[in-house]
């Protein structure tokens, strides 16, 4: 098991060396990196970029456990599609690979014109799912798929893998593949309208969870807060759980980050007090 956290990059989402010191120096000797900005995988030369933000990593100390694929957005229904993305997504996988991190997340997408649909939902993700796949397996990484929530202030907005058994079903249509599992976010399930108790859906999904986004908020917003120190999720639930289905993935504490250095530094540390205090209760 190891404790992660991810990079925010606040200004456009671009990684950059002081944050990468500030992790380091906070304790955590691993990242997820987040392929928000979409400027690295559109150059010509993103192979080499994304080798020379190896080469920065291996220099401070830090080894990548997990990135975030580039993909559609969120209320972007599932008929829309564009090769340019599609191009992207493979992109952030080769990355990945580059990067030496065994997993890679993405989202998956919802058919908003039928939301309640569950088999043609599942359907269109099997459809988007399986291009990405076969990238994982060309190039020897794994993807996980995170859950997705409804939330409170926005009820009809209903995503596909809101519900976990839809993660589930998901994963087993590919028949077990090694290289396909599941990312649980805590805050993300924390504040959804449809999970009513996040630790036995972490049961159920058992060992197809492959990774996690640890997060808290207080039930309304997806505010990355670290429990046990901030919001409503219960750490002590959440390691027991972790323990019973013997997780020994990234433990990847999900934060907010700022441009300040002197604020952004404390509040790492912070976080990674709050992660390493999870991590222990699991490894007790």
């Amino acid at each position: 098991m190891i404790l992660s956290t991810n990079h925010w990059g606040h200004k456009n989402h671009i990684p950059n060396i002081t944050e990468f010191e500030l992790v380091k120096a906070a304790g955590f000797s691993d990242i997820t990196i987040e392929f928000n900005d979409k400027s690295i995988l559109l150059s010509e030369d993103f192979e080499a970029k994304i080798k020379e933000l190896k080469g920065i990593l291996d220099s401070i100390g830090l080894t990548v456990s997990q990135t975030h694929l580039q993909g559609y957005p969120l209320l972007l229904g599932a008929s829309v599609t564009d090769p340019e993305t599609d191009r992207l997504i493979e992109r952030s996988v080769i990355a990945t690979a580059i990067l030496d991190a065994p997993w890679g997340v993405f989202h998956p997408r919802t058919c908003f014109d039928a939301v309640d649909d569950r088999k043609l939902n599942l359907e269109e993700n099997i459809k988007y799912t399986a291009p990405i796949l076969k990238a994982a397996e060309k190039y020897g990484v794994g993807i996980a798929v995170e859950n997705i929530p409804t939330w409170q202030d926005a009820p009809k907005n209903r995503f596909f893998s809101s519900d976990y058994r839809e993660l589930i079903d998901l994963v087993d249509a590919f028949d077990g593949n090694p290289y396909l599992g599941i990312c649980w976010d805590t805050g993300h399930a924390n504040l959804n309208m449809h999970c009513d108790d996040q630790f036995e859906a972490i049961r159920q999904i058992g060992h197809r969870l492959k990774t996690t986004h640890i997060a808290s908020n207080d039930g309304r917003y997806d505010d990355h807060m670290m429990p046990p120190a901030f919001g409503t999720v219960d750490c002590e639930k959440l390691a027991a759980v972790l323990k019973e289905i013997k997780y020994d993935g990234s433990i990847c504490c999900e934060l907010n980050g700022s441009d300040l250095p002197e604020v952004t530094g404390t509040y790492i540390k912070l976080s990674y007090a709050c992660g390493k205090y999870l991590m222990d209760l699991i490894q007790s």
